[in-house]
C-alpha cells in the first residue's frame, strides 16, 4: 500500500528519492522486479532502473531491459553509465534482440563499447552474428575486418548461414584449419556429401575431426558403420516410474571443446554449447529421458564419445539432473515429503553424489550453494508443513530468487522446461557414477510420492529420519533404508560416502 502512494507520483522521481528508496528498501529482489514491471510506460520503467533500482542484480536488469519494445530506450540503456552494465552485460542484452537491423546498429556503435574476447565473458562476438536470422548480416560481419573474428569463430558463423552455396564459398574463402573445416561440413545437410568431404585426403582430417562429422550424420546406424562400438544394453536391476522424465547435463573442458560447439544437436537430441564458467568447455545437455534401456544407452555412447574427444572433468565442471516437476505436481504432501527428506540430509547429498573420497568442487558454495536456508525460512518453527495448493505456491515461488542452489526450483512452471535440478554433484563423465545419481534423486522423488499416496508406507523409517539424536552414519543409514530395499544398493552410497 505505501508503495502506491508514490506509484501515481513516480515521473518525479528525483524529488522523492530519499523517501522512495526508504519505502522499497526492504521488498525483496522479486517485489522490486514486479513493482518495475507493473508501470504500463517503458520511459518511467528505464528511470526506475536507472535512478532507483541500478543495484539490481545484472540478471534481473538484462531480464527488464530485454523486455523492452521502443530501440531508442534499449540503446539508451546500453549508452547510460547509470545502468551500471558490464560490457558482457550490454553483449547479453544486444544478443537477445530480435530486430537485425537494431541489432547491427548496436554492433557498430562506439557508443554502447561491446567489448569481446575475456575469458569470464558470457556471450562472444560470434554467438551475436551468429542469432541474425538474416544471412545478409551475418556475411556482413565476415566480410567487416573491423570485427576480430578468429578462424574458428569464422567457421561457426559461417556453419550458421543457410544457403548450401554460401557456406561453400566460406568454406574455400578463408585458410581454415581441419576442424575449422569440420564444423562447416557437420552443418550440411547431405549425410553423401559429408562423407565425400571427410574423406577427401587434401584435407587431412584428424581422428577427432572425423568423429565430429560422423556424430553430425543423420543414419542411425552411424557409430557401427564407421567401425565405432555402440553401447552394449543397460542392465536396469531397478525401476523408477515411468512417468518421471529425467534429464542431465555434462560439463567438460578440453581442446577440442570449441570444435564441438559448432556442432549443436548430435546423437539423437543431445545438445551442446559453450558455458563461460569453463576453461576451454562446453556443457552436453540430454533431450528429455526416461528410466529406460535405450535412453541410458545413448547417455552410455555420449560418455564415451567425450573421452574419445579427449575431453575430461575439472574442480570447474558440474553435473545436473534434471526430473520433471510435474512427477510431483500438486501434491502438496508429496512436495512437503521431499522438502522434509532434503532438509534432514542436505549435507549427505552433497557428500554422496561424488565419487568416494572426492570433495565437493570449489564452485559448489557459488553455483550451487545450500538450500536448506531458503526451505527453512519459509515454514514457521513448527516445521515443514504444507496446508494446500496455494501453500504450495507459496513455497515454490519463495524459493525461485536464484537457480545457483543445489536444488533449482527456478524452472518450475516455465511451459517449455518446468524442471526440479540438482546441481551439487562434481562434474563427471563416468557412466556409473552419473546413473547412481540419477537413481538416488530420482528415488528420493518417488519416495516422496509413495508416502503421500500410502499412509503405512515406510512410516517408522520416515520417523526415524526425523529424529536430531543421530550421527551421521545413523542419519545415513536412516536415509538409506527409507530409499532403498536392496542392500547392493545401499553398499553403493556408504562406499561413497566413506564408510566401507
Amino acid at each position: 500500500r505505501r508503495l502506491k502512494v508514490v506509484t501515481s507520483e513516480i515521473q518525479y522521481l528525483d524529488e522523492g528519492r530519499k523517501k522512495f528508496l526508504k519505502i522499497t528498501r526492504n521488498i525483496g529482489r522479486i517485489g522490486k522486479i514486479e513493482f518495475i514491471s507493473s508501470f504500463g510506460n517503458e520511459e518511467i520503467i528505464v528511470r526506475c532502473l536507472m535512478y532507483y533500482f541500478a543495484d539490481l542484480d545484472s540478471e534481473d536488469k538484462i531480464s527488464i531491459i530485454c523486455s523492452l519494445t521502443n530501440p531508442d530506450l534499449i540503446m539508451k540503456c546500453l549508452k547510460s553509465p547509470l545502468m551500471r552494465l558490464s560490457p558482457d552485460d550490454r553483449a547479453e542484452i544486444v544478443l537477445a534482440l530480435d530486430d537485425d537491423e537494431f541489432k547491427m546498429r548496436c554492433l557498430l556503435s562506439p557508443e554502447i563499447n561491446l567489448e569481446f574476447g575475456r575469458a569470464d565473458y558470457e556471450t562472444s562476438l560470434e554467438e551475436i552474428v551468429m542469432s541474425f536470422k538474416d544471412d545478409k548480416y551475418k556475411k556482413m560481419c565476415l566480410d567487416n575486418p573491423k570485427f576480430s573474428l578468429d578462424n574458428t569463430a569464422r567457421a561457426l558463423i559461417v556453419s550458421r548461414l543457410q544457403d548450401k552455396e554460401d557456406k561453400l564459398y566460406y568454406f574455400h574463402k578463408y585458410d581454415f584449419e581441419s576442424s575449422d573445416k569440420a564444423i562447416i561440413i557437420c552443418s550440411l545437410e547431405d549425410d553423401d556429401e559429408k562423407q565425400r568431404l571427410m574423406q577427401n585426403p587434401d584435407f587431412q582430417f584428424s581422428a577427432e575431426d572425423k568423429l565430429l562429422i560422423i556424430c553430425s550424420l543423420k543414419d542411425k546406424n552411424k557409430f557401427k558403420k564407421f567401425g565405432i562400438e555402440p553401447s552394449q544394453d543397460i542392465n536396469l536391476e531397478s525401476d523408477l516410474p515411468q512417468s518421471m522424465t529425467i534429464g542431465v547435463e555434462l560439463e567438460t573442458e578440453g581442446d577440442y571443446a570449441k570444435y564441438l560447439k559448432g556442432i549443436g544437436d548430435f546423437l539423437d537430441g543431445w545438445n551442446v554449447k559453450g558455458d563461460s564458467s569453463l576453461e576451454d568447455g562446453v556443457e552436453v545437455s540430454s533431450p528429455k529421458m526416461h528410466w529406460s534401456n535405450e535412453d541410458f544407452k545413448s547417455l552410455k555412447m555420449v560418455c564415451n564419445i567425450l573421452r574419445k574427444f579427449d575431453l575430461h572433468t575439472s574442480e570447474r565442471c558440474g553435473e545436473h539432473i534434471h526430473y520433471g516437476a510435474d512427477f510431483l505436481g500438486t501434491d502438496y504432501k508429496a512436495w512437503e515429503n521431499f522438502f522434509t527428506i532434503y532438509s534432514e540430509c542436505e549435507e549427505i547429498f552433497y557428500k554422496m553424489t561424488n565419487r568416494k573420497g572426492e570433495p565437493p568442487r570449489e564452485d559448489v558454495t557459488e553455483y550451487a550453494q545450500s538450500s536448506n536456508r531458503d526451505i527453512m525460512k519459509l515454514f514457521s518453527k513448527e516445521g515443514i508443513k504444507i496446508s494446500d495448493e496455494i501453500d504450495l505456491r507459496r513455497i515454490i515461488k519463495g524459493l525461485q530468487d536464484t537457480r545457483d542452489r543445489g536444488v533449482n526450483f527456478c524452472n518450475i512452471d516455465e511451459d517449455e522446461i518446468n524442471t526440479i535440478e540438482f546441481r551439487m554433484p562434481n562434474g563427471t563423465i563416468d557412466f556409473n557414477t552419473i546413473m547412481e545419481n540419477i537413481r538416488l534423486f530420482g528415488q528420493l522423488l518417488y519416495v516422496s510420492k509413495q508416502l503421500s499416496e500410502e499412509q503405512e508406507f515406510k512410516k517408522d523409517k520416515f520417523s526415524t529420519l526425523k529424529r536430531h539424536d543421530l550421527t551421521e552414519r545413523e542419519k545415513l543409514e536412516s536415509l538409506l533404508d527409507l530409499l532403498f530395499d536392496d542392500e547392493d544398493e545401499k553398499e553403493i552410497y556408504r562406499r561413497k560416502m566413506g564408510f566401507c
